[in-house]
């Protein structure tokens, strides 16, 4: 009997009207910056964009660590 071999699902395609690259330090969430201590530039980044998705606009935050979650309207990536 022969395995059939796994795919792992690709990401989607995503279009942000704000997109925030969040290069070196820790990969943070709007979870895991509530959870445990992280780095100031790290918090400002989620309070930045979750302020941003409260104005409306379709925000992601792309970081070193792949999350791909959803927290308070920002998509992680």
């Amino acid at each position: 009997m022969r395995l059939q071999a796994i795919t792992p699902n690709a990401p989607q395609q995503y279009r942000f009207d704000v997109l925030i690259a969040q290069s070196g330090g820790l990969a943070a969430t709007g979870m895991t910056v509530r959870n445990g201590p992280t780095g100031g530039s790290e918090f400002q980044v989620v309070l930045l964009a979750e302020a941003l998705a409260a104005a409306g606009y379709s925000v992601g935050v792309a970081s070193p660590v792949f999350a791909f979650c959803l927290v308070n309207g920002v998509t992680y990536l």
